[in-house]
């Protein structure tokens, strides 16, 4: 009797080391499924969800050293950040104009601002900005199209804003200067390398009769069309203090072009 028992005991101690023993195999087994899968997990690249941008302008420019950027400029909201090939973006903000077009103010060193010109043949709009991306990597003009086959154009198609260049002969001296135009109608002419003897002029302009015309407090110069070139010129008096003297500003129309 006592060999029975002892034996019925020796039984129930197998089976439950037995079932104990299984318990620990299966968690294991759980365990090492569990790590794979949430490793394979980590190891898949997170997608963002897609976000619904206003607009994509997208453009091509090659600079130093032969190499080419991808540039794309994303809006949304009133804002854009302009990307060359995955590099620090330049960031800004933006207006529609219904029936015109878009208007882009540049967080750049020169405060730059664009319009786009729709083309209605090809529900395009388009652009041109200078990309400076530093002495190591250069600089130069690329060109941002967006086709957009819904929007209508009202009337004639916007032009760009205008910029002009050009110089003050002073005797022996020859002034450079620049007349940069903002979106609000405003000019500012300037000397860049003699700001400090040649007074700066802030006016007004439009665009009349084919025509700009400039306003310096009650005067106004209005720039004529070169037949030649196709660029607006015009003429208008700066002031050096430091000579006591007036001299004439010519300026000519600068369009921004791509290779």
């Amino acid at each position: 009797m006592k060999s029975t028992k002892s034996m019925t005991l020796k039984q129930w101690i197998l089976s439950a080391l037995t079932g104990v023993l299984c318990i620990v195999i299966l968690s294991f087994l759980i365990y090492t499924i569990l790590v794979v899968v949430n490793k394979d997990k980590a190891d898949e690249p997170v997608v963002p969800d897609p976000v619904d941008y206003e607009f994509t302008f997208e453009g091509q420019i090659t600079l130093l050293n032969d190499i080419k950027y991808h540039v794309v400029m994303n809006g949304k909201d009133g804002d854009f950040e302009l990307v060359p090939n995955k590099l620090a973006p330049i960031t800004g903000t933006y207006k529609l104009t219904q029936g015109k077009g878009y208007t882009f103010f540049f967080n750049d060193a020169n405060g730059t601002e664009v319009r786009t010109q729709y083309d209605a043949s090809t529900k395009e709009f388009g652009f041109i900005y200078t990309l400076d991306l530093g002495s190591a990597r250069g600089s130069g003009n690329v060109k941002l199209t967006w086709k957009n086959e819904d929007f209508i154009l009202v009337g004639d198609a916007w032009g760009d804003i205008p910029f002009f260049a050009g110089s003050a002969p002073a005797g022996f001296m020859n002034f450079g200067m620049q007349m940069v135009c903002k979106a609000d109608d405003t000019f500012r002419l300037f000397s860049p390398d003699f700001a400090t003897y040649v007074t700066e002029i802030n006016g007004a302009y439009a665009y009349e009769n084919g025509a700009y015309v400039f306003t310096v407090g009650e005067k106004t110069y209005t720039s004529e069309l070169n037949e030649e070139s196709g660029l607006h010129e015009v003429d208008i008096p700066i002031e050096v203090p430091v000579l006591n003297s007036t001299f004439t500003a010519h300026l000519i129309q600068v369009i921004l072009t791509v290779d």
